[in-house]
């Protein structure tokens, strides 16, 4: 009988039933995919994407490769190439939706960071919540994540430990090194007179309470379908390594007007931004502008994956729940 039962299970039983399991969908070179998910993308009104379209899986180099086995709710990302320096090889989102207490549902996401150094893998898995509210129900994207360098593979994330990083995102931040804290400046530093009002507007700094330093103010505006993101540097610290990867994940880095900024990063006081005026898109570093045809899609890509973008999407509630 057990064996029966076994039999009935996974793809045989698809089998027997007349039906075929989902091909396995490959993923190859470098690039920033947007696989459908089964869990609905937050609406945040802009782009083109579909709206199941944010499963994100980055590749960061030609050596990277990934495949998505939905039969098995897998996904393994490969790289077997040795790197003398530590660098970052790829990275995967698992979307998802938390109901608390007062039914209230936000997004929340997964977020698996792969680096690698020599053949070794090192990874960090952070939590991504919009409200401090603590969830009734939870819901995240139903994928095992698994790392192959060609020899072996390690799972690196089950459902349990993502669930778990939603449950506790202050553990997990303080896991994976990285405490960092956000400024509402739509109550505390409204717009001055004569000067448009963001619909988000926050400020992130590193580190807690009277040690932290502010970094970057992240502001977004829209008036009927013209929208822009706006970010602002206020310190020289902005990793130079964290600007270059966001030019990546979010189509912008061979843009002429952020040649600069892909080069030595964000300096104090500097300010870029992504815009869509009369249906054209752009992208402005100080005085230097460069159309950006896709700037809608970039704009939606950062509302609804970046942990700083659902922030935004949050406050200017761009995100209501399905």
């Amino acid at each position: 009988m057990n064996a029966l039962l076994g039999l009935l299970s996974g793809p045989v039983a698809l089998l027997l039933l007349g039906t075929t399991p989902p091909p396995l969908e490959s993923l190859r070179g470098r690039g920033v995919h947007y696989a459908d998910a089964t869990t609905v993308c937050p609406k945040v009104g802009i782009g083109t994407r579909g709206d199941h379209a944010c499963l994100r899986i980055g590749l960061d180099d030609e050596h990277s490769s990934a495949d998505i086995d939905r039969s098995k709710h897998r996904i393994v990302l490969r790289n077997a190439q040795a790197y003398d320096d530590e660098q970052i090889v790829g990275d995967v989102i698992l979307p998802g939706w938390a109901r608390s207490e007062a039914g209230r549902r936000t997004p929340v996401e997964v977020h698996l960071v792969v680096r690698k150094k020599g053949r070794t893998f090192h990874t960090k898995l952070y939590a991504h919540v919009v409200t401090r509210e603590k969830p009734k129900q939870l819901e995240i994207e139903d994928f095992e994540v698994v790392l192959s360098d060609g020899k072996a593979e390690t799972v690196a994330v089950t459902s349990e430990t993502a669930r778990k990083s939603v449950l506790d995102p202050g553990l997990s931040a303080r896991m994976a090194g990285f405490l960092m804290e956000v400024t509402d400046n739509l109550a505390s530093a409204p717009a001055k007179a004569g000067e448009p009002r963001p619909l988000g507007d926050i400020t992130i700094s590193i580190g807690l309470g009277p040690a932290a330093k502010k970094m970057l103010r992240a502001q977004f505006f829209r008036s009927g379908a013209d929208a822009e993101l706006r970010f602002t540097a206020l310190s020289n610290r902005v990793p130079r390594y964290i600007v270059q990867r966001d030019l990546f994940l979010y189509g912008i880095e061979g843009v002429p007007a952020l040649a600069e900024v892909k080069k030595r990063g964000l300096r104090s006081g500097e300010s870029m931004v992504i815009a869509v005026r009369g249906g054209k898109g752009s992208v402005t570093f100080g005085a230097t502008s460069s159309d950006l045809p896709d700037a809608a899609n970039s704009m939606r890509d950062f509302l609804a994956t970046a942990y700083v973008g659902m922030l935004l999407a949050h406050q200017a509630h761009l995100d209501p729940a399905p």
